[in-house]
């Protein structure tokens, strides 16, 4: 199979990139892939050496794509990454994995803060009728509108209509596709480890790295450590985590807290306000070999994240393939994890003391910290192993490559 591969990597700043960079990596021996990207150098120099590179804005990336036996878009919300594949993408159908389900925000970005509200209106119109216009029209003069309403127009009808098949994440997901399209050829890939699951043939001993993490990063050996990995937005909870953590650290003097990744909401002065100051970390943007080495040093990760916008999470499936424990929101494709992998709390009035109950459970007893790691890595190598996805997509692109719905 020869496929064009459309997807943001590095050095732009996105989980999509590390995902892509890694299943290319995985496809390449399989097939003759070409990487189209939008304007820049991929800084991964495997890429550059072995792959066909297509700058979107250099040449005529529309007239090659026929020359293809397949073409695999992976479709974002970030506009900046995204919208060159998906202006092609329309006139050339290909196989489209949906990171997210809901992209008001990827045309809001685009169009509304813009000044083309015309163009939103028109979208929201032409996907849903005279109900989507008038959501259109109230967001556009800056109304508040209920996420509830937002989410029964995702904005994603167009880039479903016109593809040969849809891939997604999850089963929520699959079900939100068919409702839109009953015919559509939809497949459920599941999000890959990264290769990471692999590290019982190579090696590895996750005791031995946490230990020599910690020290690499100044922490005392016998700290335990709470980590919240990615961007720190209002979705991530991050006020719910801090007001369980001021509890636990009454319990648990010798634990830390840290946050891997840029602030984009407000942290530093809630830590001010509950005089957390000296025992939670925020490290701003990592490397990928600094984010590694904190996911090492913890012994209990938070990913909190609601509401969510139909996407999954990298950073989790990194976590499970190195068996760390994670406690996550129980709702959308986080829900739909095996109870035994990982710890669970509902997005409502009881959440708060749920993730403390957690967390002081998971950090004081090692039998259930060591039992929902190992069942973490097991479930990560059983079915996210990233040269088992990498077969998934390729057998999908050659069902679809066939032609018509199912």
């Amino acid at each position: 199979m020869r496929l064009a591969f459309f997807s943001p990597v590095n050095p732009v700043e996105s989980g999509i990139s590390d995902y892509s960079e890694s299943l290319l990596r995985a496809l390449a021996p399989r097939c003759t892939v070409d990487l189209f990207v939008d304007g820049y150098r991929p800084s991964d120099p495997w890429i550059t050496e072995n792959l066909r590179i297509v700058d979107c804005r250099r040449g005529d990336a529309r007239g090659l794509l026929a020359g293809y036996d397949g073409v695999l878009y992976q479709m974002g919300g970030t506009p900046g990454h995204h919208k060159y594949m998906y202006d092609i993408m329309l006139e050339h159908p290909g196989v489209v994995m949906l990171h997210d389900l809901i992209y008001q925000g990827f045309f809001g970005d685009l169009w509304l803060k813009t000044g083309r509200p015309d163009l939103f209106i028109a979208e929201m119109r032409r996907s849903y009728g005279a109900a989507g216009e008038e959501v259109a029209r109230n967001l556009a003069a800056g109304r508040q509108v209920p996420f509830e309403t937002i989410k029964k127009y995702p904005m994603n009808k167009r880039m479903i209509d016109s593809a040969l098949g849809v891939a997604v994440h999850s089963r929520s997901a699959l079900r939100q596709v068919v409702e839109v399209r009953p015919q559509v050829r939809c497949q459920l890939i599941p999000h890959h480890d990264f290769g990471w699951s692999a590290w019982a043939q190579q090696g590895y001993d996750p005791a031995a790295a946490n230990l020599s993490a910690k020290q690499k990063l100044s922490i005392a050996p016998g700290t335990k450590v709470l980590a919240c990995f990615g961007f720190i937005v209002a979705t991530k909870r991050p006020d719910v985590v801090l007001r369980a953590y001021a509890r636990l650290r009454q319990d648990i003097p010798d634990s830390c807290l840290i946050f891997v990744g840029e602030e984009k909401y407000r942290v530093s002065e809630y830590l001010r306000f509950l005089e957390l100051d000296t025992s939670v970390r925020i490290t701003g943007y990592t490397t990928s070999e600094e984010f590694r080495t904190y996911l090492e040093a913890a012994d209990v990760c938070i990913n909190l994240r609601y509401p969510s916008q139909g996407e999954t999470s990298g950073a989790v499936l990194r976590m499970l393939a190195l068996g760390k424990p994670v406690i996550v929101t129980n709702h959308a494709w986080f829900a739909e994890l095996p109870d035994s992998a990982c710890a669970k709390v509902d997005a409502d009035r009881y959440e708060e003391d749920l993730l403390y109950g957690f967390c002081k459970a998971l950090l004081t007893d090692a039998d259930y910290r060591l039992a929902m790691g190992r069942n973490a890595h097991e479930y990560a190598q059983r079915h996210c192993a990233l040269d088992m996805v990498a077969g998934q997509y390729l057998d999908f692109l050659a069902e679809c490559a066939k032609g018509g719905d199912r």
